[in-house]
């Protein structure tokens, strides 16, 4: 059991609000996915991809590391509609006044939901990305492109190739967890 005084510092660490549009529920995601991990007892990769939280974690580890790595001043929010319209993540990037629409699927092998194109009709972003657990970058259909978490990371950072931050690693072993299955 958690002691109450510890809870609030340990719901910060594991969560994040991230904005909505306006008249919109904010949206809570997991944020620390090695902490969750040891907190939920999942000790090898297996373990991790048969957890319920497995699709989750992957979301909050990805938005968390393109956050790292995006320019000061850049603007996070996600976008959800009721007629079903979806972004997991938009990043108003500061200083180049450009917005990236990005969807997150943590499997090799993954399509685009009906509500990502939607979103995208109606919001136009200036470019849209599909991060999944791959390493290969590519065209995907209506201007959207598949792209691994490491080489959007460092396209945000403006270091192509670099490791920009520290954290990439941290709790998913990068975005090698998945290609080992």
């Amino acid at each position: 059991m958690v002691p109450r005084h510890v809870r609030p510092a340990l719901e910060a660490a594991l969560s994040r609000q991230c904005r909505q549009a306006a008249g919109q529920v904010a949206q809570e995601l997991l944020r620390d996915s090695g902490l969750l991990h040891a907190l939920l007892g999942v000790e090898t990769v297996d373990d991790l991809l048969g957890h319920p939280v497995a699709g989750p974690s992957w979301e909050g580890f990805v938005i968390e590391n393109l956050i790292a790595a995006s320019p000061n001043g850049t603007r996070v929010s996600s976008y959800r509609t009721s007629a079903g319209a979806e972004i997991d993540l938009l990043l108003k990037l500061g200083g180049r006044r450009s917005n990236w629409a990005v969807e997150i699927k943590k499997s090799l092998t993954h399509t685009t939901d009906k509500g990502f194109h939607i979103a995208l009709d109606g919001l136009k972003p200036d470019k849209a990305f599909v991060v999944y657990a791959g390493t290969e970058r590519y065209p995907r259909a209506e201007g959207i492109e598949a792209i691994g978490l490491r080489e959007l990371a460092a396209e945000l950072a403006g270091t192509t190739g670099a490791r920009p931050t520290e954290t990439t690693d941290a709790g998913w072993g990068g975005s090698d967890l998945y290609r080992q299955h």
